[in-house]
């Protein structure tokens, strides 16, 4: 009878350590399963921040390149204004009105004569062609 208690004892025991066991190899199945979902976000995440910061980078040197631009186009501004500032047209034409009157009639009607070339173009491109063949 001893025997027969000892032997059961020990079969729990071994029942027990090999449901641990089990238990064990379970959960670190289950962690190295998490552990390499988590490697794959992170790398998806760092190339995500690597795109974005490239991305950044261009539109930093883009900015860059625009307000470089934009302060050549406003010193030029600046340029253009002086010389009307400098230039006092009103009096100019009331001193000379041939001069002003004639440059300023002769650039209207080249502006004007553009305009008119531009909008007969528009006009012989958009017109719909008639198609006899309907009829």
């Amino acid at each position: 009878m001893q025997y027969v208690f000892i032997i059961a004892l020990i079969g729990s025991l071994g029942g027990l350590g090999f449901k641990m066991y089990s238990d064990t190899m379970n959960r670190m199945q289950n962690l190295a399963n998490e552990k390499a979902a988590l490697e794959v976000q992170y790398q998806q995440t760092k190339a995500a921040m690597e795109r974005q910061l490239e991305v950044m980078r261009l539109q930093e040197e883009s900015l860059s390149e625009m307000n470089d631009r934009a302060a050549v186009v406003e010193a030029q501004m600046q340029d253009y204004l002086k010389i009307f500032k400098d230039h006092d047209l009103t009096r100019l034409a009331r001193a000379k009105p041939g001069m002003i009157e004639t440059r300023a009639n002769k650039r209207t009607d080249e502006i004007f004569t553009e305009i008119e070339n531009d909008t007969k173009q528009d006009m012989v491109d958009t017109t719909p062609a008639s198609d006899d063949s309907v009829r």
